[in-house]
This record gives structure tokens, C-alpha cells and sequence, in this order.
């Protein structure tokens, strides 16, 4: 799985603390960073039987250097856990407002018919305050028979630098029976504010129709190879 992730707007405090389950003290020889960025500190260097230790680390990645992840490396005197690793990603820092992210549970399995729903998520950071900046995303599918219809838009609480993430729900559907068998679109939705940045998500169709279409016909009585008829 990938390090969590944190908003940009550095420098970023991360606080990670330690356990020691043994029964010996441990101590910390060394702390490493996988980036000049990042500055890592260690308190208390020993760590009794039980105790802990704190890894704080501060880390400073200027606007347009783009996503990192940072990992912190620290060397113990433990024959059992000589060293420890922490993960850290930093996304990167984009001027507001901007587009986020595109996501969502897109895939359709088994017996997919006309109006099948699933919910998709486009997430913006703009500012905060009826003056701020105002704009819906319109995401769109290269797939024919699946539209996308906007359903409403929910807001978080302001942050430090006053801006606000809003999540905006729309509807992927089904406006007739896809084919059956594996068929893979994109959705994409472009940045309102920033002309030529998109953002995508996939959307994965795996369509049997087999057992419901065979049930019907058992079901019928009318079926292949007989007739009706009206005589007495």
C-alpha cells in the first residue's frame, strides 16, 4: 500500500511514535532521510523496556515540485529490529482553487442492464467564502451507452489556509444493456480553473447475462423448437 497521504502548504509536521515490546532498552543510532526535504528528529534516543520514543519529522517541498515520498530510516542497537522504516507522501502543492481527484466504485459485474448506477466522486480545493471561486466539474465516459449526471456537492470545514474541499457526487448510468463480456472506459473531468490538466479514473464492465436469460426462457412457454396452437 502506498504511505498516507498529506495536503501540501509546508513545511508539514509528521509525529510517529515508538514502542519498545522488549525487554532490554533500545537504542537509536542513527536517523537517515531519502530526501534533503525532510529533517527528522528523535526523542528520547533510548528507549526503556515499555517505553517509547517520538520521530518527528518536518518536511519542505516548494510549489511545482510535484508528489515525493519520503521515507525515514532509523538504525537500533535491537539484534531483533536493527532498523525502521516510516513512510511519508507529500502531495504536491498546487495553487487554489484546483482539481483534486477523480474517483469512485466504478465496476459493473455480472448482469448489468439498462440503469445501472454507480457513484462517482470529483474532489476540488477552492477558497473559502461566497467569494470564492465556484465551479462544478464535468466529468465525461468514452463509453456510449454510460452517461454521467451531477448530483450534489458537499463541503468540509475551512483549513488553515482558509480553503475548503468540496466533493462533488455525480451518477454514472446505464442508458442501455452493454455488451456482454470485459469492456474497459476512462472518465475524465478537466480542471475548471486550469486549462489542459485532467485528471482520470477507469470504469470496468464484466457482463454476464447468461443465468437470468436462461431462467427467463425455462420460464416461458414458448421455447425453441415448439409452437402454439388453438386447436382443441
Amino acid at each position: 500500500m502506498p504511505p498516507p497521504a498529506d495536503a501540501v502548504g509546508g513545511p508539514r509536521l509528521y509525529r510517529a511514535t515508538l514502542r519498545n515490546t522488549g525487554g532490554r532498552p533500545v537504542k537509536i543510532r542513527a536517523v537517515e532521510a531519502s530526501c534533503g526535504c525532510a529533517r527528522p528528529t528523535v526523542s528520547p534516543t533510548t528507549g526503556p523496556p515499555g517505553g517509547h520514543a517520538f520521530v518527528e519529522t518536518t518536511i519542505v517541498r516548494p510549489a511545482g515540485s510535484g508528489t515525493v515520498d519520503v521515507a525515514i530510516t532509523l538504525h537500533t542497537d535491537s539484534p531483533m529490529r536493527p532498523t525502521l522504516r516510516l513512510a511519508h507522501r507529500v502531495l504536491e502543492k498546487r495553487r487554489v482553487p484546483h482539481l483534486a481527484r477523480i474517483g469512485g466504485v466504478l465496476p459493473f459485474q455480472d448482469d448489468v442492464r439498462r440503469g445501472a448506477t454507480r457513484d462517482l466522486y470529483v474532489t476540488t480545493v477552492e477558497p473559502s467564502g461566497e467569494t470564492g471561486a465556484r465551479a462544478v466539474p464535468r466529468p465525461r465516459c468514452d463509453l456510449p451507452y454510460l452517461e454521467i449526471a451531477y448530483v450534489t456537492t458537499s463541503n468540509s470545514d475551512p483549513t488553515e489556509d482558509g480553503s475548503i474541499v468540496r466533493t462533488h457526487r455525480d451518477l454514472l448510468r446505464a442508458t442501455e444493456d452493454p455488451p456482454e463480456g470485459t469492456t474497459v472506459g476512462e472518465v475524465s473531468v478537466e480542471d475548471p480553473w486550469n486549462t489542459g490538466r485532467v485528471e482520470t479514473t477507469h470504469v470496468i464492465l464484466q457482463v454476464r447475462r447468461g443465468e437470468r436469460d436462461a431462467v427467463a426462457a425455462r420460464a416461458s412457454p414458448f421455447r425453441s423448437g415448439a409452437s402454439a396452437s388453438n386447436a382443441p
